[in-house]
């Protein structure tokens, strides 16, 4: 189940982690499961403080290591709309 990995990801230490080459597939699956529950790019842009273009370059692996902010924005805004947390990055579905 692709939101078990993301959970398992989230929760590890393999974010930004340079010898896995894990962020930008992390960061472009986890864009795309935000996606996927109706939100459009525009209003996930707008979440995270990113622009509409910024989400399509993520979801083109353009863009692929988000700033701290930017990626716990990303992952509060996935923990809300899966109703998930992710404690270890003190990250809460509340949080979004």
């Amino acid at each position: 189940m692709v939101s078990a990995w993301i959970d398992e990801i989230a929760a590890s230490d393999l974010l930004g982690n340079e010898e896995t080459k894990i962020g930008g597939a992390f960061w472009n699956l986890l864009v795309s499961q935000i996606l996927a529950t109706g939100i459009s790019q525009k209003q996930l842009g707008d979440r995270v403080g990113k622009s509409q273009a910024w989400v399509s370059a993520v979801l083109r692996n353009e863009y692929n290591e988000p700033r701290w902010l930017v990626g716990q924005a990303l992952l509060a805004v996935y923990a809300e709309v899966v109703g998930v947390d992710f404690p270890s990055l003190n990250v809460t579905k509340e949080a979004a």
